[in-house]
Formats: structure tokens, C-alpha cells, sequence
């Protein structure tokens, strides 16, 4: 035999070998726990990305300096995991990332000074975003009329094209009683955001 044969054998032999080795590579890959396509959800994005904030009591354990709304005094966001649980404290914008809001829920009841909503009077919902400098607003609600018991009114809007939130800034709610040429401050007993986080560009 020659030499050239003998490399030429060894050749064939370690490609009769190959899918063994690929088999024991593909192994390896599914167990480092590698992303799969399963983690994308119906809107393109790592399902680990999507956020759920709601409102929460802040209990004198931080000082919110940005949201002065008597319509969510003492109040702040905070990050729901996908068990249910509510993060301790309130969510900020991770550094690097941006976050994109795409849904807002609301559940107004009663005004800031103590009555309840006016039969026939209408309430909204709009958003801020800013610092302790300058608040602006990103988002308003869609008119909703307070039935004859003036208990709750509620919204939920899915948004075409969003906003998103950059890191160290705020975002404060509040909601308006309009009642006989008055705007009055109303309470925000419930309020969710749904949305997701992208890498900065």
C-alpha cells in the first residue's frame, strides 16, 4: 500500500466518523439551553424582553420627586414576572435598552378630593414621560362616560404605534374628571402598561 493510500484510507475514515461527532456536537448545543425559535413571541421578540408594569405602593420606601399627580400619589411602577410576582421595587429602564409601551389599562374611581365621579361626566387618561425638569406627554386616552352609578370608569387601548422609554425617566399617569366646564383630578385605583424592552441603537 502506498502512503497516499493509507492517507487517502484514514481520510475516508474520519468522514465515516463525522456524523457521530455532529450528533454528539447538535447533543451538546441542546443542552447549554441555546435560544430556540419557541422564545419568540407573536410580536418578534424574546419572550424574556416582554414587560408588565402595574401600579403599586411605593410605602415610604422610595420618593418619587417626578410624578406630583394627585391622580397616582404615592403610587409607582413595578415589573409583574411571568409567576405573578411583583418585583420589590418599582422598574426603570435597564441601561443599554429601550422600552416600547404598546398597551395602557385603567381603572379610575372617585376624585382626589373625595367624591364620586358625576353621572354624565367624562374621564381621560394620559401618560408623561420626563425627568424632575420637564414632563411631556406621550399618550392620551379615549373619552369614556361615567354611567349612572359613578363607581368605575375603565379603558384599555392597544396602541398602532407605541412609545417608548428611554433609562433614568419617568413615567406618570394621571386621570381628569370633566364635569360641568371643571376639570377635577381622579383617582387611578388600577393601571397597567404592557410593552417590551429593545437594545438602544
Amino acid at each position: 500500500m502506498s502512503l497516499v493510500q493509507g492517507r487517502m484510507q484514514n481520510r475516508r475514515f474520519a468522514i465515516a466518523g463525522l456524523p457521530t461527532v455532529a450528533c454528539l456536537v447538535v447533543a451538546a448545543v441542546a443542552l447549554t439551553g441555546e435560544p430556540a425559535a419557541a422564545q419568540v413571541s407573536h410580536v418578534g421578540q424574546n419572550i424574556t424582553d416582554h414587560v408588565v408594569l402595574r401600579d403599586g405602593s411605593l410605602s415610604g420606601r422610595y420618593v418619587d420627586d417626578v410624578c406630583t399627580s394627585g391622580s397616582f400619589k404615592g403610587k409607582g411602577l413595578f415589573r409583574v414576572s411571568p409567576d405573578g410576582t411583583l418585583a420589590s421595587a418599582p422598574f426603570t429602564v435597564p441601561e443599554g435598552r429601550r422600552l416600547v409601551i404598546t398597551d395602557v389599562e385603567w381603572t379610575v374611581s372617585g376624585t382626589t378630593v373625595g367624591y364620586s365621579l358625576a353621572a354624565g361626566a367624562t374621564v381621560r387618561t394620559r401618560i408623561q414621560i420626563g425627568n424632575s425638569s420637564t414632563l411631556t406627554p406621550v399618550f392620551l386616552s379615549r373619552t369614556v362616560q361615567v354611567d349612572s352609578t359613578g363607581t368605575y370608569v375603565s379603558g384599555s387601548e392597544q396602541l398602532t404605534t407605541g412609545f417608548v422609554v428611554a433609562p433614568n425617566t419617568s413615567i406618570c399617569p394621571s386621570s381628569v374628571e370633566f364635569s360641568s366646564g371643571a376639570l377635577i383630578s381622579a383617582n387611578l385605583i388600577e393601571f397597567v402598561l404592557r410593552g417590551y424592552l429593545i437594545n438602544a441603537q
